[in-house]
């Protein structure tokens, strides 16, 4: 009994395998090749991958001040030849207090041709306490999505900041 029911199924297998193959390859014998896949176009990355206004937020982590967080957000916009333009950026918390500040962007950037790079960008007060200094911070950049999105992450060792820049 158990050797009928196992022939059955051997030949219910072969008869599966053999329509399979008929209705794959037709009455002509042959199978149509299948399309070729075409590549994707990469555009490589350049300071013009980065051009215009973005919404920016950062976070930074201040040791100096017993590890204070800022949270700082803004515009900020970048001319595509490597030059960060003026804009608005507003800290949150800054070095401990409730106040908040407004600061200028401005600086330079270079992107390369594999999106990455880096961005030195000085940050001017408005001159208003708490914060009356004026900071200049480097960091590594990352674009993506052919610059619609810059990935920041402060290199220069005095506070401890990571960012993302949106193109508005």
């Amino acid at each position: 009994m158990k050797l009928a029911k196992l022939s059955a199924l051997a030949v219910a297998a072969i008869l599966t395998i053999t329509t399979v193959a008929i209705s794959t390859t037709g009455c002509s014998g042959s199978m149509a090749a299948p399309s070729p896949v075409q590549a994707a176009t990469v555009t490589p990355y350049s300071n013009a991958s980065a051009i215009g206004a973005y919404a920016i937020q950062f976070s930074t982590a201040i040791p100096n001040y017993g590890n204070i967080n800022d949270t700082d957000q803004g515009i900020i916009s970048f001319d595509g030849a490597g030059n960060v333009q003026p804009g608005t950026i507003i800290l949150r918390n800054y070095a401990g207090s409730t106040n908040s500040c407004t600061l200028t962007p401005s600086g330079t950037y270079s992107i390369a041709n594999t999106g990455s790079g880096w961005a030195n960008i000085t940050l001017t007060p408005s001159g208003t306490a708490p914060c009356q200094q004026t900071t200049s911070i480097q960091f590594t950049i990352q674009a993506a999505q052919q610059g619609q999105i810059i990935l920041l992450q402060e290199t220069d060792n005095q506070n401890f900041a990571t960012g993302t820049a949106a193109k508005l």
